[in-house]
């Protein structure tokens, strides 16, 4: 037998058998590294453990933050997580449940370390130490004002309300119609109501598009919404449903407002100066403002003296000083002092601004004044107030609005008024069942078509007072569009059914048997006492109107801007002129003249002299005009020439004007 032959096999390693030796060597400790990790943090597998509950607040000036975001770790286990403080800046943590660095270690136990970090804030504690056995509290007060969190702009919604504003004819009132039932969603702009603001203004030299609108957001209902209202309908408006904007068409740059450059608007009638202003809050300075002389009195305060630095004035038995550009409470009242004019020649003065709060700061949501009626609204585009409770119960304090009632804006603003409801004709209708029919009588001579004043239905039709039938399904109902309709067993007058035995009444679908309250429908059909109708089977009275009643919702701009006292001018003394003998001139033949081609017109000379002459005059009485004048202008000279040009220029625009004439002399 021949023995095969045996052929030493030599295995050649070569470069690619290498590299992938290298690369499965290499998943595979990565797998190692992946299991290692994995298991580095798990979850506790021992007994339960107690809770122990971390938590605090972040807050900027007193206010909490939503949405800050904290990192929270325990420094034995290196377990972390992120935490987000909730609307009001709040946040807690229980401990109980984090991972821990092995399956029977507790997931926090004494001598752990906790740290909480919020921007660049780090605080630290151990756990289970006196007087935080049970939890601890770590607050954190943000270094810097946060930004204002956006609000999502809502996707747009059709509007399903009445919508449409008319006005009178001198755009002094506008005017909302609408019906029972109706959802009222307008808008009120300078187009309906002439008197609303719609403009430009200044702010650092460039002009902004501005403007104001009134908005109202209600419902008409009636007992259908709430027995309560029984037969009267009434306006209800929610909480927001009425609201004042001053909208900034145009974006202004709002971060170069401050106290040397104020934004200057007119809110509810009211001239406000601005000093700081952001997407949710806004700084300004209240106030009449005037500029007096020592010894003068306003608004109660009198200025005792003026100073480089500061003046002192007196109020009631009080007595402040009051540094340049500072507000000093003063009794009751607020007062802050600028401009001061200090001049050994004339009279001090200062430019000094009264309110009973000078500098007020507000924020989206605080409270109009002192009541909780309305409140602020102040977003990118526009400041405005709501209302902040809703009109709807007649038992609560905020009643819903009936014919005649109103809501007024504060500063007599606007008024928004259930101003009228039409009254048409009406039929009543006695409903009963007799004779086996249901007998239907009206109150007048042409209660139904063809002058009928009482029908009897049954299965088969509708008959006259003689049983005489008269149709097979319907009868109009006096002049108006609603039908007494015949379908099967059952009478329908617009959404109330009555079964011919008058078993049952039903409205809408749902049975009214067992209500004897009155209702007042969206169609003005008024029903009453159900309950008693079906169980006597008669005196069911129903009253049909014979047009649909409308109301009348009028917005009114009903704001007076206070008088303002122009100052009584105090003419300037007159300029002692000192007067000498005049000296007789030397006569002296005159020479013969030489006649000249472009000879001057002394007239033209002399009318151009005499301009001047009473331009000059015009001039030096308005600059004499009020004692102290020359001073605070020769004061504002030296401290600000610029301001000192300005006012220069503002009284000779008024000479040129003609309005210092009669200081002429």
């Amino acid at each position: 037998m021949v023995q095969p032959m045996q052929v030493p096999i030599h295995l050649v390693q070569t470069d690619g058998d290498v590299k992938m030796k290298k690369t499965i060597y290499t998943i595979f400790v990565l797998m190692l590294l992946c299991l290692a990790s994995a298991s580095a943090l798990t979850d506790y597998v021992g007994s339960p453990v107690m809770p122990y509950l971390i938590y605090g607040k972040v807050t900027y000036d007193g206010v909490g933050i939503g949405g800050a975001e904290l990192t929270i770790k325990n420094e034995n286990t290196l377990f972390s997580k992120q935490i987000v403080t909730t609307n009001d800046g709040y946040w807690q943590e229980d401990s109980s449940s984090w991972k821990t660095s092995s399956g029977y270690r507790p997931p926090i136990q004494g001598d752990d370390t906790i740290t909480l970090t919020y921007g660049s804030q780090v605080k630290s504690f151990k756990v289970f130490e006196d007087k935080n056995f049970g939890g601890f509290r770590v607050n954190f007060e943000s270094l810097v004002e946060p930004e204002p969190t956006p609000t999502p702009t809502p996707e747009p919604v059709e509007p399903t309300g009445v919508t449409k504003v008319t006005s009178n004819e001198d755009g002094t009132v506008a005017l909302v119609e609408a019906y029972f039932g109706d959802t009222i969603e307008v808008v009120v702009q300078d187009n309906k109501l002439i008197s609303l603001i719609d403009e430009e203004i200044d702010f650092d030299g460039d002009d902004y598009n501005v403007h104001e609108e009134i908005i109202v957001n209600g419902k008409l209902v009636t007992s259908l919404d709430d027995i309560d209202y029984v037969l009267t309908p009434y306006l209800v408006i929610p909480e927001g449903g009425i609201e004042y904007r001053y909208v900034f068409d145009d974006a202004i740059p709002k971060t170069e407002v401050e106290e040397d450059e104020t934004l200057e608007i007119t809110f509810l009638g009211e001239d406000w100066e601005i000093t700081d202003i952001t997407n949710n809050k806004l700084t300004l300075i209240y106030g009449d403002e005037k500029d007096i002389n020592v010894g003068d009195t306003f608004k109660g305060v009198k200025l005792l003296l003026v100073t480089d630095d500061y003046v002192k004035v007196s109020y009631e038995d009080y007595t402040v000083k009051i540094f340049e550009d500072e507000i000093e409470d003063i009794g009751d009242i607020e007062v802050m002092a600028t401009y001061l004019g200090n001049d050994d020649d004339n009279l001090d003065s200062a430019t000094l601004r009264v309110a009973e709060d000078v500098e007020v700061t507000i924020r989206d949501g605080d409270d109009y004044e002192d009541g909780d009626e309305w409140e602020w609204v102040i977003t990118e585009d526009y400041i405005g107030i709501t209302n902040q409770n809703e009109y709807e119960d007649i038992e609560e304090d905020y009643l819903p609005l009936r014919e005649g009632d109103s809501i007024t804006l504060p500063n007599d603003y606007v008024t928004i008024k259930f101003n009228s409801i039409t009254t048409p004709d009406v039929t009543k209708l006695d409903i009963r069942v007799k004779d086996s029919y249901l007998h239907i009588r009206g109150d007048r001579e042409d209660s139904f078509a063809d002058e009928y004043d009482e029908i009897f239905i049954d299965a088969n039709g509708i008959y006259d007072e003689d049983k005489v039938h008269i149709s097979t399904d319907k009868v109009r109902i006096g002049e108006s569009d609603i039908y007494i309709k015949l379908d099967g067993t059952t009478v329908k007058i617009g959404d109330l059914e009555i079964k011919l035995d008058m078993s049952n009444i039903l409205y809408n679908g749902e049975s009214y048997a067992d209500k004897d309250d009155n209702y007042l429908d969206y169609q003005g059909i008024v029903f009453k006492d159900v309950e008693n109708a079906v169980d006597d089977k008669d005196n069911f009275d129903v009253i049909v109107p014979d047009e649909r009643p409308e109301a009348k919702i009028t917005i009114k701009y009903t704001y007076e801007a206070p008088e303002s006292i122009e100052p009584v001018p105090v003419e300037p003394e007159p300029i002692p002129i000192d007067t000498v003998e005049p000296i007789p001139p030397i006569v002296e033949p005159e020479p013969t003249p030489e006649p000249t081609p472009d000879e001057p017109d002394d007239e033209a000379e002399q009318t151009v002299w005499d301009s001047l002459q009473g331009l000059l005059i015009k001039i030096l009485a308005v600059f004499g005009f009020g004692a102290g004048f020359l001073g605070l202008l020769r004061y504002w000279w030296k401290k600000d020439k610029k301001r000192a040009i300005k006012m220069a220029q503002t009284a000779i625009g008024r000479a040129l004007s003609g309005q210092y004439d009669k200081y002429k002399k």
